[in-house]
């Protein structure tokens, strides 16, 4: 169980990443614009 728990918040923390990696290549462009 411990490993299974581990695994989902190295999941989360992989998503979270790559949705503010997004947001900053977002926010880098509108402060190109």
């Amino acid at each position: 169980m411990a490993n299974e728990e581990r695994l989902s918040n190295q999941e989360i923390a992989t998503r979270v990443g790559t949705t503010t990696g997004k947001v900053t290549k977002w926010t880098k462009r509108w402060i190109d614009w």
